[in-house]
């Protein structure tokens, strides 16, 4: 897997890089960005990307390695982070949001002796959580990286602020909050979630979710699980 998607990313990286001139560095960004993201893919940390000996997988490679300290110290420049932001608008394409999208998270844990104060304790231990607004496309519409404990419908709502679109948007039960209703209203988007423990509640009636709908739906419905395969209930508010 890891070389698949490896022969996927490769080519848009030499493609970004291309349109970057860098003057005066002798690691250009996108070496940097190499690194980084062959070592996320094998789920290494970087002094192991940095090592060539761990590149014998694949012939697609830089032909020059940085140092995990040059790639510490790149990786915090102005640069490196416009880099990187065109890889990833390369990467995940264009057009509108899909039909359906997913707001999600995934928690990215650290060890008890890091000194972040950004990684601060929560329910799911130390460290951070990514945050990602996903339709269709190779790459997350708009995603966020911030501490583990920081509010789920708070980051819900920075993520649909910038996008607009029409259909339906599906999240767990720990979303559901009035904030991230208006926002996935604002941007077009009917919002499905889960029974959770944070429910709202509301009037329960037997009408069945649209399918589709010619224009934006800003009602509040909330998906119930039945024993039913083909059955739908909502609570609407």
């Amino acid at each position: 897997m890891e070389r698949e998607l490896w022969k996927a990313v490769y080519p848009g990286l030499q493609k970004v890089a291309r349109r970057f001139e860098q003057r005066y560095v002798q690691i250009h960004s996108w070496r940097v960005a190499a690194v980084l993201l062959w070592g996320a893919l094998h789920d290494r940390p970087v002094c192991w990307a940095c090592d060539a000996r761990n590149w014998t997988t694949t012939r697609l490679k830089p032909d020059r390695l940085p140092s995990p300290a040059t790639v510490s110290r790149r990786a915090q420049k102005t640069s490196f982070a416009l880099f990187f932001s065109a890889l990833a608008n390369e990467l995940k394409g264009t057009g509108p949001p899909a039909w359906e999208l997913i707001v999600d998270g995934k928690p990215l844990p650290v060890g008890k002796c890091f000194k972040d104060p950004d990684a601060k304790p929560s329910p799911c231990g130390l460290g951070y959580k990514l945050r990602a607004l996903w339709g269709t496309k190779s790459m997350p519409d708009v995603w966020e990286v911030t501490a583990a404990r920081e509010n789920e419908s708070a980051v819900a709502v920075r993520l649909l602020t910038p996008v607009r679109g029409t259909g339906f948007l599906y999240v767990d039960g720990s979303y559901e909050d009035n904030r991230v209703y208006d926002a996935a209203g604002a941007s077009g988007y009917l919002l499905l979630a889960n029974p959770g423990t944070q429910a709202t509640g509301g009037t329960r009636v037997p009408e069945p979710v649209p399918v589709a709908r010619p224009a934006p739906v800003r009602r509040r419905v909330r998906m119930e699980a039945i024993p039913a395969p083909h059955a739908h209930r909502a609570r609407v508010r």
